[in-house]
């Protein structure tokens, strides 16, 4: 999930995007057929314009929320596309500003798919406020249009790289284009509502698709009545009839027949749109308060601005975002999924555990949910519960290696082993590359006493993955049990490298320099492991063992209670306590008379 910032970055990520907009409302109405109605008030209306699209509590995901920056950052370049063509039209170097809006458009491409509807709103732009026709357009300006068009191309390159993002957009989702678009029925009219009163707001509306007709019938009317209204504009009130084709050419690629199944609603959609329903606001207010419009804006600001500022406060946890999003709909499954994912994160495991059976409750069979679930309840030690979980999961998806190697860690756990290695050999016959499941089998294998195996195996993971520190410590063990212990001696050194903290791989390292006989070398990494992990009892009472063989017996002494206070039945510390015992009292019983 995208991340959560504090509200501070709300005004610095939208200065630039609203002075845009400020500008090329300006602009506009200073153009001949507008001027000589809003001319002298130009400036204070393209402010309020520009001061209530910042302000508006719907716009908040798409500034707060960081996953959705992309959306801002096509809106600065969409806006920039428009403002340079106009900018173009008044100045003595036009094919500069032309060229601008050209690179505008280029980057737009490369931000959000949406961007795909800016030559034509372009293109509408020119007819409506500077050409007066679609064929005076062309005319003059066609090598710029062509060029504009031109910035498809990288578009069409992202979007197939992207493969319909890892299949959640397009028409092979998994949802058909005919229920998606009965559900965006309902969705611009939600949208049209939260734009003149903006509550209730989430940041999720989940993948629900609407299908009553009592709810597709009023969007419906809606927007028939809207297409017809802007048809209609184009041609009697074409200012009117652009703002219209500005809120739907803008939603179209997100809100028509292109199933988006992550989110068939979102808030961050109406980011541009917004900007045509606030110009018609604004066009209102001037309209019916005259001189005092720029106080009734301000007015209007206030209200909203309030309405941010409290929903930005909404945004300091996700705890709270995941909250509130289900006390708005108890039923959407995928909302008490994060969070349960928050509430793991922060500690409070049987509230996430809760959650998670709540998720489940509500989407029994959502293999996702039950494998997730299995790795919460394997992280609580409840093997048994994640085994079980782990298996519902591939019942209902079969072809998961993720899955089968999680399973495979659970059966070990609970040292069901043949089971385990069928299910880690499952999961690299899905993914033979897949360096987590070699390493997990390597460590099967070692359990077993296949040796040769195991280094096999952790051989292959480290080719495939070659910072994997657990693999190198586990190879090391590997050849110790092979009798190979300055191959062993090197995987420690670079388990170690690789994870400086490692403590585990320090006491192996100096293990492998005491059967070398390097018993200074050893000490130096028994100390280091002790340091590292003060409760550790073997590197403590190997120390011990070491620094007898030092001919240190006193310090000797001191590491094998030290490891008899961690561990109290340690039967080889207890050896070494009293064989260090014998060998202080040594000198003490030779100088006696």
């Amino acid at each position: 999930m995208g991340g959560i910032i504090p509200t501070g970055g709300r005004a610095h990520s939208y200065r630039p995007v609203a002075l845009v907009l400020l500008g090329l409302v300006r602009r506009t109405l200073v153009r001949p057929g507008l001027r000589e109605r809003y001319g002298s008030t130009a400036l204070p209306l393209a402010f309020a314009v520009a001061l209530l699209w910042t302000l508006h509590p719907l716009q908040t995901e798409s500034v707060t929320y960081t996953v959705q920056r992309t959306e801002s950052l096509m809106g600065l370049f969409y806006l920039l596309t428009l403002y340079c063509f106009a900018r173009s039209v008044e100045s003595p170097r036009p094919g500069l500003w032309r060229g601008f809006s050209m690179v505008a458009c280029l980057f737009g491409m490369a931000s959000k798919e949406v961007m795909v509807t800016a030559p034509l709103m372009v293109l509408l732009y020119d007819r409506t406020f500077i050409s007066g026709s679609f064929a005076q357009a062309w005319r003059r300006h066609r090598n710029f249009y062509w060029g504009l068009a031109g910035t498809w191309l990288l578009l069409a390159v992202l979007m197939l790289g992207a493969g319909n993002r890892g299949q959640s957009t397009g028409f092979g989702a998994g949802v058909t284009w005919w229920s998606y678009a009965q559900t965006q029925l309902f969705a611009i009219a939600q949208y049209l509502q939260l734009s003149l009163w903006p509550h209730p707001l989430t940041l999720d509306y989940g993948r629900g698709l609407v299908s009553q007709t009592s709810e597709i019938l009023p969007g419906a009317v809606i927007l028939a009545l809207l297409a017809a209204g802007t048809a209609w504009a184009l041609w009697r009130k074409p200012m009117l009839g652009f703002l219209g084709a500005w809120f739907l050419v803008i939603l179209a690629p997100s809100s028509s027949v292109v199933p988006v199944i992550t989110q068939t609603m979102a808030e961050h959609r109406m980011y541009l749109p917004l900007a045509a329903v606030v110009v018609l606001l604004g066009l209102g207010l001037q309209a019916s308060f005259g001189k005092r419009a720029l106080w009734a804006a301000a007015i209007l600001a206030l209200a909203w601005g309030a309405l941010t500022f409290t929903r930005n406060q909404d945004y300091r946890t996700t705890t709270v975002i995941w909250s509130e999003g289900i006390q708005m709909d108890p039923t959407a499954a995928q909302r008490h999924v994060r969070l349960a994912s928050d509430l793991g994160q922060a500690g409070r495991l049987e509230e996430c555990l809760q959650e998670y059976e709540n998720a489940l409750r509500l989407d029994p069979n959502n293999a996702d949910t039950e494998n997730t679930l299995g790795a919460f309840l394997a992280f609580m030690q409840r093997h048994e519960g994640a085994v079980a979980h782990y298996q519902k999961s591939i019942s209902l998806n079969p072809k998961v290696a993720e899955v089968h190697q999680n399973l495979g860690e659970a059966l070990r756990a609970l040292g069901r082993t043949d089971e385990a290695q069928k299910e880690h050999a499952e999961a690299l016959r899905l993914k033979p590359d897949y360096a987590d499941a070699h390493y997990s089998l390597g460590t099967l294998l070692l359990l077993k006493g296949n040796t040769a195996d195991a280094i096999r195996e952790y051989d292959t993971a480290l080719r495939l993955q070659p910072n994997f520190a657990d693999a190198e410590y586990n190879l090391g063990n590997a050849e110790a049990m092979a009798g190979q212990w300055e191959d062993a001696l090197v995987h420690y050194k670079i388990a170690i490298q690789q994870r400086p903290n490692y403590a585990v791989a320090n006491y192996g390292a100096g293990n492998m320099l005491t059967q070398l006989g390097r018993l200074q070398d050893a000490r130096a990494q028994y100390e280091t492991a002790v340091r590292l992990k003060p409760d550790f009892a073997e590197a403590h009472s190997d120390l011990g063992h070491c620094l007898l063989l030092l001919g240190r017996p006193a310090d000797a002494l001191q590491e094998f209670q030290t490891a008899l206070q961690i561990a109290p039945n340690f039967a080889k510390a207890h050896a070494g306590l009293d064989e260090a015992r014998q060998k202080v009292a040594q000198p003490a019983a030779t100088s006696s008379p």
